[in-house]
């Protein structure tokens, strides 16, 4: 929300007091209600409190006035919303926010009579308007008379080109990043300290001397999710210089980040996300996560600080140093090396401690069920099998198919250790949600593919190699294959006469044992 014209000294209207105004621009849809309005940084003299919801939408012009009679305003052609303190004519300043977090201020040393103060339209958000240079008096009229464009566009002051920034005083043109000059180099996408909407953040670490103005946050490639201020103050980044990029900017809320050099509104998916950075539409830089771990930060190894090798996994690892509030990264700072402390392939995080994976060997993990033809739900929702570890291992980086290249799906390789106790038994399904899969216990990963109901099989294996497999001639809806307790291991389990179908109910109602002992065939 940016303040971008202000009457404060008008003519036309009998009573000042009765049509002072000012405007605000809206750049994301929100509801207006409760914003706080002042005339010092974060002291509220009033506040918009209609009973009605004053939703806006990107582009949205609104008018606040004194008072909404036309007849006593000076003729507005609309009020939004009213406030009830006065705009004094010199040394003045008006202040907008919610709970005294600043969302604009601007200041002015005098105003014209009768004429508005108007932004430059390209100049139009919260950071531009602190520059005296992109304010001009307004000379369209308006209403009884006096000159403005309550709720509409302002013309040109002539004053701000595209493409330039204040730098100390002095207009300059903005230094894209090109190609290779900015590096994404941390990310926090599962806070703990804080709320994923506060805590949030990314870092990039600048490679050349550039601005940032006007570059493109998202995450996906389209790039149209977010843009840092195109105009006002230059967001200037020395070479081999880190700046955070972050959800929110004040460290009170967002788990203890030093200063931000921009704010994000978009999410970061704890699995499966990504992140992407340009400029004029051109991808500068992304990265992407399978998985996170909550309160810790995925940091790119100091060697592979650049654009390709900040795609590779093996070389971003966890965090293991604590900052602010108590999450765990190195928000601008450089991270330790992921093969120092960190965590490289072959690693997880236990209890917030990088450990070793204890990957299975052959005989440790055996299929013991297996649901190829769903009748509660959907084949997609709720087919599944079970394992049981002969051993205490980790499940990390677990292959899963329905064919010996064990190319179809994988459990996370990092993260979490995926811990499973000697003699305990785990559930992998098409879904996790026990609302859709048909009533399974928790499970400990999803897979993608699906089990045939004739002729089917899974695989499991490690690096390529297989470490268990079974296989079935036919299927009975509603009922799970269920190895006999005495052939639990990975040769009696591919004999068909060791397995029968279940007879117990679990969840919705289908047949079957998932995560328990098996009854005997």
């Amino acid at each position: 929300l940016t303040i971008t014209e202000l009457m404060a000294n008008p003519e036309a209207a009998a009573q000042e007091a009765d049509s002072e105004w000012f405007e605000v621009r809206a750049a994301a849809t929100f509801d207006l209600n409760g914003l706080a309005l002042g005339t010092v940084e974060g002291e509220v003299r009033g506040t918009i409190d209609n009973s009605e919801c004053l939703r806006v939408t990107p582009g949205d012009s609104l008018v606040i006035a004194r008072d909404e009679d036309a007849a006593l305003n000076g003729g507005l052609p609309r009020v939004d919303a009213v406030f009830g303190f006065s705009l004094i004519n010199s040394n003045g300043a008006l202040w907008i926010g919610t709970d005294s977090v600043t969302l604009d201020l601007v200041t002015w040393a005098s105003v014209p009579a009768g004429a508005a103060r108007s932004l430059d339209p390209l100049a139009t958000d919260p950071q531009a308007n602190d520059d005296e240079a992109a304010w001009c008096p307004a000379i369209d009229a308006y209403g009884d008379g006096d000159l403005g464009t309550p709720g509409a566009d302002n013309p040109s002051c002539g004053t701000v080109s595209a493409g330039t920034c204040n730098d100390g005083g002095s207009r300059r043109d903005v230094v894209v990043p090109q190609l290779g000059d900015l590096v994404i180099t941390e990310w926090m996408a599962d806070p703990s300290a804080t709320a994923d909407a506060e805590g949030e953040w990314f870092e990039l670490l600048a490679t050349a001397s550039v601005d940032l103005n006007g570059l493109q946050l998202a995450n996906d490639a389209a790039l149209a999710d977010g843009t840092l201020p195109v105009g006002g103050d230059c967001l200037s980044v020395a070479a081999g210089e880190r700046v955070i990029v972050a959800r929110n900017a004040d460290p009170l809320m967002n788990g203890g980040l030093p200063p931000v050099i921009g704010t994000f509104g978009f999410g970061l998916t704890n699995s499966g996300g990504a992140v992407f950075i340009g400029a004029g539409g051109e991808v500068l830089d992304s990265v992407t996560w399978a998985t996170s771990t909550a309160g810790t930060a995925w940091t790119v190894d100091p060697s592979a600080e650049d654009p390709v090798g900040n795609d590779d996994p093996s070389n971003v690892c966890l965090a293991t140093d604590v900052f602010g509030a108590g999450d765990r990264g190195t928000p601008g700072a450089q991270g330790p090396a992921c093969g120092g402390g960190g965590m490289m392939a072959g690693m997880c995080m236990d209890g917030g401690v990088p450990r070793p994976i204890v990957s299975p060997a052959a005989g440790e993990l055996v299929i013991t069920e297996w649901m190829p033809d769903p009748a509660a739900v959907t084949d997609a929702n709720g087919e599944w099998f079970e394992l049981l570890a002969t051993a205490s291992i980790d499940l990390n980086g677990l292959q899963l198919a329905n064919d010996a290249g064990l190319g179809d799906s994988m459990l996370p390789a990092g993260g979490s250790c995926l811990a499973v106790a000697s003699g305990q038994r785990v559930v992998v399904a098409r879904q996790a949600d026990a609302l859709v899969n048909g009533g399974l216990p928790p499970v400990i990963g999803t897979f993608s593919f699906g089990l045939t109901n004739a002729g089917g099989a899974v695989f499991v294996g490690l690096g390529g190699v297989v470490l268990d497999t079974v296989s079935w001639a036919a299927s009975t809806p509603g009922a799970a294959w269920s190895v006999d307790p005495g052939s639990e291991d990975p040769l009696s389990n591919d004999d068909p006469g060791n397995a029968c179908l279940a007879t117990m109910p679990f969840g919705a109602g289908d047949n079957g044992t998932p995560a328990a002992p098996n009854p005997a065939c």
